[in-house]
């Protein structure tokens, strides 16, 4: 009896090893498809993994981020949802959900999830570096500095820390303390597509478009190459190629990204701004880019830039006390820019002749 519960027994254990082995070999050659860029088959090995292996978590983190790389955010929404499951993998699991949320466009949902992870973790590099960056795009420029400082000391060398310093510095207009901070990540990373990004800002503001269209397409082909390190947001590239191309005057290539960017990512209130301002410039479709400014407005409410577009807009339809109204609210929210200012008064300009 007990020979027969031996061999029974080595049995089950010579099976499930030979199962774990050969689940480990796969998973193996989904790293490998991933490093080969071959993003989609990684994908269904990853999958084919977790169907008899459901209990490795690299596996679960590695799906993840391929979705998430892939723009596959609901499934990658899913995939991290099962690491919160574990305990032991919450603050990773709510890491990536705040990316995943980022790449969305979910500003606030982002922010919950990154400041659950850094509860878990706090003086973690990653921590720190993510509630940085959340805090940049939520345009709360001290906290966000405050973060990436901490992380910069817990990793000097992270392309990504010198990335959003160099863009606070951008936001702020102070261009030449910017430019040595994406340098520098670009020397440290030169596959980070958010860097290549914010260079391209660096040199649309110089006005150097040829420049601001070379660093905007390169990161447009990390991201579609999948050889991005930064977990880019591929609608971010496709909405700077449209301006720049607008300000060139290539108004058919500029509409086309432009276009690109609201498919790839609804929510991101970017490009709906400015669509409308496109079309607030070429006097055409005013209605649709009144629905637009509204649209980019509702998705981001406190970005100044947004409220100028409304206010050209309304400007254009002859509805000069709306038109002050936007550029008020404007200034209110950016004292120092000029531009507005100016917009501003030629709002007045035109009430004065109306009246």
């Amino acid at each position: 009896m007990m020979l027969r519960v031996t061999v029974i027994f080595l049995l089950i254990f010579t099976t499930a090893f030979a199962s774990i082995n050969n689940s480990l070999r796969i998973y193996a050659d989904g790293v490998q498809l991933e490093n080969d860029k071959k993003i989609d088959l990684a994908i269904d090995l990853y999958k084919k993994v977790l169907v008899t292996a459901p209990y490795l978590t690299e596996v679960l983190v590695r799906l993840g981020i391929c979705q998430l790389r892939m723009y596959k955010i609901d499934e990658a929404i899913e995939t991290f949802n099962q690491l919160l499951q574990n305990p032991e993998t919450s603050a990773l699991a709510y890491r990536y959900l705040g990316w995943c949320y980022l790449n969305r466009s979910d500003f606030q949902k982002a922010l919950v999830n990154f400041e659950k992870a850094w509860g878990s973790s706090s003086g973690n590099f990653f921590s720190e570096l993510d509630l940085g960056i959340i805090y940049s795009e939520l345009r709360i420029n001290l906290l966000a500095r405050e973060h990436l400082q901490k992380a910069l000391l817990l990793n000097p060398n992270s392309s990504l820390v010198y990335t959003h310093l160099g863009k606070l510095y951008l936001r702020e207009g102070q261009l030449e303390k910017a430019l040595p901070f994406i340098e520098k990540a670009i020397e440290l990373d030169p596959d980070n597509a958010w860097a290549h990004n914010e260079m391209g800002v660096y040199y649309f503001k110089k006005k150097d478009f040829p420049n601001a269209v070379s660093e905007f397409a390169q990161s447009l082909k990390l991201v579609m190459e999948y050889k991005d390190t930064s977990l880019f947001n591929i609608a971010r590239a496709e909405n700077n190629l449209g301006l720049v191309f607008f300000e060139q005057g290539n108004f058919s290539l500029s509409y086309l990204h432009l276009q690109k960017a609201l498919e790839v990512d609804p929510l991101n209130p970017a490009p709906y701004n400015n669509v409308s301002w496109f079309f607030a410039l070429k006097d055409v479709n005013l209605d649709k880019a009144l629905e637009y400014a509204n649209k980019a407005l509702e998705l981001d409410p406190v970005n100044p830039a947004y409220w100028d577009t409304l206010g050209e807009v309304y400007y254009k339809l002859g509805k000069l006390d709306k038109a002050k109204e936007a550029l008020d609210k404007a200034i209110q929210l950016e004292p120092e820019n000029e531009e507005y200012k100016e917009h501003l008064q030629k709002i007045l300009q035109s009430k004065n002749k109306k009246n």
